[in-house]
């Protein structure tokens, strides 16, 4: 009896470590999906495609409004008094997408290098630890 409860006792101890270790798995990918993530030049760079996309959207809408306007209407209007008139969004989007495609992401290159070593899983746990995460963002600044 004091046998099968002490294997019991070790299941469970197994069962948890094994729990933590996946805990911890999961956690050093998301550490990792952060520092990629929220590397300062892809945050910029994202912001910037959106703000482009948004202002070629608008531009599309607002003059696709004048032309349902202008049907009905006896005063033609123009897009003179839209911000965006003689603005060439399509070239502004498509050069911040370009930008956005050669990015370089300075925690993706770490990542890069730990996988060329000959021991890299150690080479991606000590880049992972919290003190060298900081480190990995300083650096990104």
């Amino acid at each position: 009896m004091a046998k099968k409860i002490e294997e019991i006792k070790a299941r469970a101890r197994a069962t948890k470590a094994e729990g933590e270790r996946d805990d911890l798995a999961i956690m050093n990918a998301n550490l990792i999906a952060n520092a990629i993530l929220d590397a300062p030049e892809n945050t910029d760079a994202v912001a910037e495609v959106v703000g482009r996309a948004r202002e070629a959207r608008y531009k599309v809408g607002y003059t696709e409004c004048l032309a349902h306007v202008n049907v009905v209407s006896v005063k033609k209007f123009t897009d003179e008094r839209c911000t965006l008139c003689g603005a060439d969004t399509d070239v502004a989007l498509s050069t911040a997408t370009e930008v956005y495609d050669g990015l370089i992401v300075h925690a993706l290159a770490h990542i890069e290098e730990c996988l060329g070593a000959d021991d890299y899983v150690d080479s991606l746990r000590t880049l992972f630890e919290p003190g060298e995460m900081l480190k990995v963002k300083a650096a990104q600044f």
